[in-house]
């Protein structure tokens, strides 16, 4: 698996209005995945402290029962609420865990608007599969010092009442020269140095710890590492979201690919493989197309001036390349996906009846005033339990749950109104017989 590509802003100081200051003989960690790099998860995150409280973290469905949806190699938006009390520095972090258990490179989050207390951070999934991801806060103590410095010196205090501050600054850059990359290491050993050399003016001394705000944004010191529970998001490849979740349109996206490209939409899929058919097949398509989405085999044949069997002739490359249908459309069915928890009660009231009545809803018929009738019997019910592929792209629906599939025949007034939206996604509800 490739190295996930964090993405992160880089603010000159980060900090909410709840913030505090915690003891500075507390334990103090480095950030030590730089970009680029993975390193293997322990298992299962348990808080080393509870400083933090991290909490509305999206995304996630039902409190992470049910994975959210991504797409290989799009971003991901992370937000997350986070506060401390008093006035000392904090952080948030990202942490990506890839479906093999291995995490991905610090990634950090920046504030949102003031008075908010919420982070914001992208992370970027490079493979197909269950992946999980984290939220890390932590106290910032170089962002701290940073800010205490700043206000001392806007206050005018000097040399003698910057003395601890130097002191504690120069030991704080010689800890964070440890977590950076060693091209950076000269530059925070440098600014440390500094700190120290009692030679050179104020100004001169300090200055350069100070410019260090983008180099330990990226590779911070760290303190109270406090870590959120994990939360699941199950990645799909481009082409799903592409198809809109509709298995028939995904297959025929992954026949019509290669190796490397993908049609960009149904729309482009579908001029592609009209452009492959043979002139004839095209010249009818055109007539067929000016009398909209549905035109009967009788109005084409004279429209185009074939005779039947010259017109099933050059009909059959378009059904062959499925660019074109030949349906009853006066007999319309409705295939319902049922869980599987579910299945058992749905044969137990067929049991008792010969049928069961159903009602549709279609979102492409939103506003009308009755909902779309039909009714399924036993012979309609598959014997066979398989993996749900109609799905939504919405973080709410679970693409793991095991389905049956039932046949809904709808009567004439449904048909009528589906006649002109096959393949459509409809919602189905089973109504028992008193």
């Amino acid at each position: 698996m490739g190295t996930p590509t964090p993405e992160a802003t880089v603010p000159a100081i980060a900090r909410t209005d709840t913030e505090t200051a915690l003891a500075s003989e507390d334990p103090v960690e480095v950030a030590d995945a730089p970009a680029g790099t993975w390193q293997a998860s322990t298992g299962p995150s348990v808080p080393t402290y509870d400083r933090f409280p991290i909490e509305q973290i999206t995304p996630q469905v039902e409190g992470g029962r049910f994975p959210a949806k991504a797409v290989v190699g799009e971003l991901i938006p992370v937000t997350a609420v986070s506060y401390r009390e008093g006035h000392s520095m904090m952080g948030c972090n990202v942490v990506l865990i890839g479906p093999d258990g291995r995490e991905g490179p610090f990634s950090r989050m920046g504030p949102g608007a003031p008075g908010t207390d919420r982070w914001h951070g992208t992370v970027r999934p490079d493979a197909v599969g269950a992946w999980t991801f984290a939220v890390e806060a932590f106290s910032d103590p170089y962002l701290t010092w940073h800010d205490a410095v700043t206000k001392k010196i806007g206050a005018g205090q000097g040399l003698q009442e910057l003395g601890n501050d130097l002191a504690e600054g120069a030991a704080l850059l010689n800890q964070a020269a440890t977590g950076v990359p060693a091209q950076e290491r000269p530059r925070v050993t440098g600014a440390a140095q500094a700190l120290t050399d009692t030679s050179i003016p104020l100004f001169a001394r300090i200055s350069p710890a100070l410019g260090l705000t983008d180099v330990l944004w990226r590779y911070p010191v760290r303190q109270h590492v406090t870590r959120s529970k994990e939360l699941p998001i199950a990645v799909v490849e481009q082409v799903v979201a592409r198809a809109g979740g509709i298995p028939l349109f995904v297959e025929a996206m992954l026949e019509s690919g290669t190796d490397c490209t993908f049609p960009d939409s149904m729309q482009d899929l579908i001029l592609g493989a009209v452009e492959r058919l043979p002139e004839e097949t095209q010249r009818v398509l055109r007539v067929a197309a000016a009398g909209g989405i549905r035109v009967g085999h009788a109005l084409l044949a004279a429209v185009s001036n074939l005779s039947d069997l010259e017109l099933e002739a050059a009909l059959r490359p378009a059904i062959a390349g499925n660019v074109l249908q030949i349906a009853d459309t006066d007999k319309m069915t409705v295939v319902a996906e049922v869980y599987e928890t579910d299945v058992a009660r749905l044969r137990e009231w067929l049991g008792r009846a010969q049928s069961v009545p159903v009602e549709v809803d279609a979102r492409v018929l939103e506003g009308s005033a009755q909902p779309l009738k039909g009714t399924v019997t036993a012979g309609n019910v598959a014997p066979m339990i398989a993996k749900n592929t109609v799905f939504a792209l919405g973080p709410r629906e679970d693409a793991d749950r095991r389905v049956v599939e039932v046949e809904v025949r709808l009567d004439p007034t449904a048909s009528a109104a589906l006649r002109d939206f096959i393949g459509i996604q409809v919602r189905a509800r089973f109504l028992p017989r008193n």
